[in-house]
């Protein structure tokens, strides 16, 4: 595991980091999010709705809405689920945190902060990649790509 006692951020296990993050419910409609849970959008009443679990997750989810609205990319989804299957067995489930298409190519995020990537995490975008013969991008990560 990448946690250390006294890390950057001051957590002990991820358990305790994910706990401690702000995680955001976004109408997207109308863009109007708060911390707590709610079925329909105070705002504008609309069930067009998005669960977002850390801040950083947030704010790349609401530029790629941005980006989509303004026609730079189409087809968002956000929290597609992909079954990873090694000789018709199921091996895993594996979620990326947006896909959506550019230019053509279809792109898949996963957002994490660099101290946030486990063995696990690391183990499920390598055999996602290796599966479906793509490229995961961890937009967060100073080179915008794991290298």
């Amino acid at each position: 595991m990448a946690f250390k006692k006294g890390n950057a951020w001051g957590v002990k296990s991820k358990l305790e980091g994910i706990q401690m993050s702000n995680r955001h419910h976004v109408c997207l409609d109308c863009r109007y999010h708060q911390t707590e849970i709610y079925k329909v959008c105070p705002e504008c009443d609309s069930k067009n709705r998005q669960y977002f679990m850390s801040d950083a997750e947030f704010y790349r989810g609401m530029t790629l809405i941005t980006l989509q609205t303004a026609g730079s990319i189409s087809n968002l989804r956000f929290q597609p689920r992909y079954e990873l299957n090694v000789n018709g067995r199921l091996i895993a489930t594996y979620v990326a945190d947006a896909e959506y298409r550019k230019d053509g190519v279809v792109i898949f995020e996963d957002t994490k902060p660099s101290k946030f990537m486990d063995k696990s995490a690391e183990l499920k975008i390598k055999l996602f990649e290796a599966i479906y013969n793509v490229v995961v991008t961890i937009p967060q990560r100073k080179s915008g790509n794991r290298t």
